[in-house]
């Protein structure tokens, strides 16, 4: 009885973590239809967007869609 608790309990947990990729983003995150997409200055100013990953600047991250950003490269 215990060796089957456990064995459904990991079975739940590994099932949660499978559900949550931060490499694909959400609606929240990134806009399929960006309203944006006229050129952007060549400046090199990095933003960090939410669905983690950099972008040259926040015009950049605007023309792919991304609805929030935080100043500097992604980690």
């Amino acid at each position: 009885m215990r060796t089957r608790l456990l064995s459904c309990l990991l079975i739940l947990l590994a099932l949660g973590a499978s559900c949550s990729n931060p490499a694909e983003p959400d609606s929240t995150c990134v806009d399929p239809a960006p309203a944006k997409s006229g050129p952007c200055p060549m400046n090199y100013n990095p933003v960090c967007g939410c669905n983690g990953r950099t972008y040259a600047n926040s015009c950049e991250a605007s023309n792919a869609g991304v609805l929030s950003t935080t100043p500097g490269p992604c980690q």
